[in-house]
């Protein structure tokens, strides 16, 4: 299984801008995020393999933790299962990451790729075919976070990632960040944030508004970028969660759907696990 991108030298530096610090164990890396009077939170995400769990602990008791989570990329063993119970390690009611994804594997021709989609996105797919809409890569996040707040109420706005966050992405995965817009007759419909992480692509944000809905500017927006994503040589394109019965989130499933109907395998990650109540600043 390849790396995820949680634990790429990229993403570990934008979260670093974000206010995150990040350390290193057994080359894993380690989310800690402080809150005042509270102690800490330790974040390890989709490692290949599971650090030191003595560092760790080490780790918790140096930033005060009141929680280290563990979002497995792959199943335990029944033995690791046994060791991270003794440490007092227990299923998690939540997760920080989606839990379930769908990727579509790159390596195959696009008419392939194409025909395995299903048949209401292909049609969805023909009828934006006909119609002239443009797709842009656009260099500046700001210009990016103007047109997505544009697209939705202002009681929403809270809904747009920051400004900061926007441009850390940019500048840290650098020419493997891609911010996709989708005009008709120049006028905006909707955009994507493609991040490359080692041969994956990740569809990691999206949004349309009213009019691009009405012209199925998404499924234009997704198949370019799987395009894009072909040309640049990834093997997978990942669409960065969809519905999980394990964890139901009824909000997700109109999305989920979407996603789906171009094809690709579902991916069930297993389920996170949780240590709390462990170094308070006080008490």
């Amino acid at each position: 299984m390849s790396t995820d991108l949680r634990q790429s030298p990229e993403y570990a530096c934008h979260l670093e801008d974000l206010g995150w610090k990040v350390e290193l164990i057994d080359n894993c890396h380690v989310f800690i995020r402080r809150f005042p009077l509270l102690g800490s939170i330790l974040k390890i995400q989709r490692p290949n393999k599971i650090p030191s769990l003595d560092k760790v602990e080490t780790l918790a008791r140096k930033y005060h933790a009141y929680k280290v989570s563990l979002e497995p990329q792959r199943p335990f063993s029944h033995l690791a299962i046994k060791r991270l119970k003794n440490r007092g390690y227990q299923p998690s009611r939540s997760s920080y990451l989606p839990t379930k994804t769908v990727q579509i594997d790159l390596r195959s021709p696009l008419t392939k790729i194409l025909k395995n989609c299903q048949k209401d996105c292909r049609y969805c797919l023909k009828k934006t075919s006909k119609k002239p809409l443009q797709l842009t890569e656009v260099a500046d996040p700001k210009l990016f976070q103007r047109i997505w707040r544009k697209s939705l109420p202002f009681h929403k706005w809270l809904l747009v990632p920051s400004l900061k966050n926007l441009i850390s992405l940019k500048k840290n995965f650098g020419k493997h960040c891609y911010l996709l817009l989708s005009f008709y007759k120049e006028i905006p419909l909707g955009g994507t944030i493609i991040l490359i992480s080692g041969k994956t692509a990740y569809y990691f944000y999206a949004f349309t508004n009213q009019g691009g809905r009405k012209l199925l500017a998404q499924y234009f927006l997704v198949w370019e970028a799987i395009r894009l994503a072909k040309r640049k040589g990834c093997f997978f394109f990942d669409f960065e969660g969809i519905y999980d019965e394990r964890f139901p989130l009824k909000s997700w499933q109109g999305f989920s759907h979407f996603k789906k109907s171009f094809g690709g395998k579902e991916i069930s990650y297993p389920p996170p696990l949780a240590k709390t109540r462990l170094f308070r600043l006080f008490g």
